[in-house]
């Protein structure tokens, strides 16, 4: 281990470890300045602790950090764990690399989990394009659910609206 990627472990130490947000936004600065893989794979560790402000601002570092993020970030989107994959399409969908909602919408088609896809959904119906309007009709019928049916509905009157735009 290099003398850089312990430096960066011991922040992400101290960032676990204080309750102190001022510390903790101050060593979340000085992490995002690091021109190192290790901050991505510690902000992605992050998205698995008990403590949803340390999630939360690991879902935020890996957005700040977007397309050097993509690679890893899109991997999460096959995770086993429901809750990190809602994490990965929020990261996706936030990211402003455009590769973010192509992997959230590629990955759309696999997903089974209703909750996963409500996310994606949402996040199509703000991000997307007219042409996701098939997808989103596709989803519908897939799901077949009041609730999904609702989700849908929203995001294509998102869509016609204008969405992204």
């Amino acid at each position: 281990m290099s003398a850089s990627e312990k430096e960066i472990q011991e922040l992400f130490s101290q960032l676990v470890s204080t309750d102190d947000l001022f510390q903790r936004e101050n060593i979340y600065i000085e992490l995002l300045k690091r021109e190192d893989e290790a901050i991505i794979k510690g902000f992605i560790e992050l998205l698995y602790h008990d403590d949803p402000s340390l999630r939360n601002l690991a879902i935020e570092a890996l957005v700040q950090l977007d397309a050097k993020a993509f690679p890893e970030v899109s991997k999460l989107l096959s995770s086993e764990d429901e809750d990190i994959r809602i994490f990965a399409a929020n990261i996706l969908g936030e990211m402003k690399d455009p590769r973010g909602i192509a992997a959230i919408r590629d990955h759309l088609l696999s997903e089974t989990n209703v909750n996963v896809v409500a996310w994606i959904v949402e996040y199509l119906g703000e991000y997307g394009n007219d042409e996701d309007i098939s997808l989103l009709e596709s989803i519908r019928e897939k799901f077949k659910q009041p609730f999904m049916e609702f989700a849908v509905n929203r995001a294509i009157q998102s869509l016609k609206s204008g969405g992204n735009e």
